[in-house]
């Protein structure tokens, strides 16, 4: 039978694992939601910067063109310079500028706003979690490196399968899990690059011998037109002594 300490070790760990696993959860959400909300605000600054089509026209057609037609590097600077001031008062005749602020912030309001908001909920939701009671106890009790989803789990399973009977034991035991682990990935890697060097290793000779196959063809083709050549020669010093 399990003793009464156990018991009790065991039900404060289970605590301490639902704690740990709200707390996962929700800095996953948060950080769900405020990687949302940053690609938002990147959205809402690229409207606001943005330029019309026709400003951005000018400011790089009258270079191109200017530089093209003239062949010279200063007639595209000042085809440049142009453009910009063309664009600049087409910016400001048509008040562009303003139109696309107006735009920014309506995208703000209704788009960036409401995620904004439900990231500051998600935020005090975890404010309040860590004030609970259990996660203060957890905070206080259990060290750093044994705080983790994995870490409880694993201390619990220890605890319940009578393989520990303090938390000392379930910490010690965690410890050499990780050391053991970390032979058993290093060992994976290990055959996992000497997989790598093996077909590295098969598609360098395949190659080879397709160079040497390659190598041998050519030999024969130069071997078989000598021959010709010869044969050529030969018939033609017949012909030669023939004539004579």
């Amino acid at each position: 039978y399990i003793i009464m300490a156990t018991l009790e070790l065991i039900k404060k760990y289970q605590e301490y694992l639902k704690a740990a696993e709200k707390c996962s959860q929700l800095q996953e959400e948060y950080e769900n939601i405020n990687k949302h909300y940053m690609e938002l605000c990147k959205e809402e600054k690229a409207i606001r910067e943005k330029l019309p089509i026709f400003a951005w026209v000018c400011i790089l057609g009258f270079p191109i063109i200017g530089g093209g037609l003239f062949e010279s590097i200063i007639v595209g600077i000042v085809g440049f310079i142009f453009g910009g001031l063309v664009a600049a008062i087409y910016m400001y005749i048509t008040k562009s500028a303003e139109k696309f602020a107006l735009k920014a912030d309506e995208y703000h309001a209704s788009v960036v706003v409401p995620v904004e908001s439900e990231c500051k909920k998600v935020r005090e939701r975890i404010d309040h979690h860590f004030d609970s009671a259990v996660m203060k106890q957890l905070l206080t009790d259990v060290p750093e490196d044994f705080r983790s989803v994995p870490a409880l789990e694993f201390c619990l399973k220890m605890l319940k399968n009578r393989q520990a009977d303090t938390e000392k034991e379930c910490y010690n035991l965690y410890v050499e899990y990780l050391q053991r682990q970390k032979i058993i990935d290093l060992q994976d890697q290990q055959v996992a690059l000497g997989k790598q060097m093996l077909e590295e290793q098969k598609t360098q000779t395949k190659r080879t011998e397709e160079l040497n196959n390659n190598v041998e063809g050519i030999a024969k083709n130069q071997k078989k037109i000598s021959k010709q050549v010869r044969y050529g020669n030969a018939v033609n010093t017949i012909n030669l002594l023939r004539k004579k």
